[in-house]
């Protein structure tokens, strides 16, 4: 059921390569300018204002409960498959992208999933922003403060999920979705703004359009893969594939609801 929430804080997790440019465009035309705070790096949270910022805009994950305990969280998800395709892509565009010059030597999908050396750019990444807490005390027991600082947030999430149960992850991930009022899917982004606006109407409409979803004409595209390329992503993402097939069940019957 729809849940129509009162807030007028929230923190818009922004898990990445979820069509979160576009929805965050939309949110933000809904507050003034000085009462929005992107944070995409740990250090910008040091400017955050609980008195004066109402909108939180960030790929930090789910645990800054600390700071936005009175904060709406509400996120977006995307199927895992399309992700991974999409995250490869941005890899490539990238220059300064981490894994740039390796995903180029590589020189295709097929080769970029199958290395290990980049499986931590595309594996449970939605399931990891959405159940992971990071404990950094206990982090600092197998790294230094400066190792850790220097992680990227896939590395880190990495880090925390081997020392956590697999099976707590999954279950926090699907029950911090299913206590939001709200979040939206990619592949369902116009029915996601609808289901918004009616569960934050006093947020007003905001600006209204199409997710951008950084379409490259001649990439690779869901039907170019083979079955073997399709066997290895949901084996990586086994964790993502049931928080998403799950995720559109709970989004159908909330959209079902409001219709």
């Amino acid at each position: 059921m729809c849940t129509v929430s009162r807030m007028e804080k929230i923190y818009f997790l922004h898990i990445p390569k979820t069509a979160g440019s576009s929805f965050k465009r939309i949110l933000s035309s809904m507050y003034p300018e000085n009462e929005v705070l992107e944070f995409y790096q740990r250090d910008k949270l040091l400017s955050f204002n609980p008195q004066k910022h109402r909108l939180l805009l960030g790929h930090l994950g789910f645990d800054i409960s600390t700071l936005t305990q009175n904060f709406d969280v509400v996120t977006f998800l995307r199927c895992p498959i399309k992700r991974a395709i999409s995250n490869y892509h941005q890899v490539l565009r990238s220059t300064e992208h981490y894994l740039h010059e390796l995903v180029k030597e590589l020189g295709s999908f097929s080769a970029f999933i199958r290395d290990k050396r980049c499986q931590d750019c595309i594996a449970n990444i939605q399931t990891k922003y959405l159940g992971l807490d990071i404990s950094f005390s206990e982090l600092i027991k197998y790294h230094t403060e400066a190792s850790l600082i220097a992680l990227t947030p896939q590395e880190l999430h990495s880090k925390l999920l081997s020392l956590s149960d697999e099976n707590i992850i999954k279950g926090r991930a699907f029950e911090r979705l299913s206590n939001m009022a709200f979040f939206g899917l990619c592949e369902r982004f116009d029915d996601s703004v609808s289901l918004f606006q009616k569960c934050y109407p006093q947020l007003g409409g905001g600006e209204r359009e199409r997710a951008q979803l950084n379409v490259t004409r001649d990439g690779v595209k869901l039907s170019d893969l083979s079955s073997e390329d399709l066997i290895i992503i949901k084996n990586i993402n086994y964790l993502d594939m049931h928080l998403y097939e799950n995720a559109v069940s709970l989004f159908n019957s909330r959209l079902e609801s409001v219709c």
